[in-house]
């Protein structure tokens, strides 16, 4: 098992000594009691399943679902999320807690497996957050002889209920910049999408392909800058 390291005051050691000896558990098993009624968390079971065959570039997809521990009938699965690639699915799964080990782990056996399904702590936030496909398109800004290009990026929702997210940047540089940053985006990728945009077309980050839609959480369309659109 993995091993933390607690560090207390000398003035607080009697408390530790007296805390283990009345409630009669270790000090490891009462503080992550402690840490489940204070944080929003969920038990869950995390399925990873293979969501369609590789595509021509060897990627193959994956829809991550979540389902909450319970009595039968006590809840369903939580919303799907789907990416498109070994190194996409294991950053997801170390955003959502798991250790590298075990990320890594997932990674192999979803290699020889068609999916595969572990139980941990899930944050709450995050099993229930809505998703969203992104958009880029260019709008272009006239000024007599010059003529400079704007990126819109729009965050569409997958839930009917959701709102639209956008965002405005003045430089197409800064604007794929800031999504690899929030998204990790590979370099070649937002290469083609900014020459893509450029050219006049709108594009969606990951595409269809297959099937799977790259999608992306609220707190990743805040953290690039982008807000809901009345």
């Amino acid at each position: 098992m993995p091993n933390k390291t607690i560090y207390i005051r000398d003035a607080d050691i009697p408390l530790w000594e007296l805390a283990q000896a009345e409630l009669g558990e270790s000090i490891s098993a009462l503080f992550v009691k402690f840490l489940r009624e204070k944080l929003p968390m969920v038990d869950a079971f995390i399925h990873v399943v293979h969501s369609t065959p590789s595509s021509p570039d060897g990627e193959p997809g994956f829809a991550v679902m979540f389902a909450p521990v319970g009595p039968t009938g006590s809840g369903g699965a939580m919303k799907p999320h789907y990416v498109k690639g070994w190194d996409h699915l294991v950053r997801f799964l170390r955003d959502i807690g798991f250790t590298d080990k075990a990320a890594q782990g997932i990674e192999s056996d979803l290699k020889e497996q068609p999916s595969v399904s572990v139980r941990m702590n899930l944050a709450r936030p995050l099993a229930n957050t809505n998703f969203y496909r992104l958009h880029f398109r260019a709008d272009w800004v006239d000024a007599g002889k010059q003529s400079w290009p704007k990126v819109i990026v729009t965050g569409e929702p997958l839930s009917a209920d959701s709102k639209r997210w956008s965002a405005t940047f003045h430089d197409p540089d800064r604007c794929m910049s800031v999504v690899s940053q929030c998204i990790g985006s590979p370099a070649s990728q937002l290469a083609a999408i900014r020459r893509s945009v450029l050219e006049g077309q709108e594009v969606e980050l990951g595409g269809s392909g297959g099937g799977v839609q790259f999608v992306v959480r609220e707190d990743q369309l805040m953290q690039m800058g982008l807000t809901p659109m009345e």
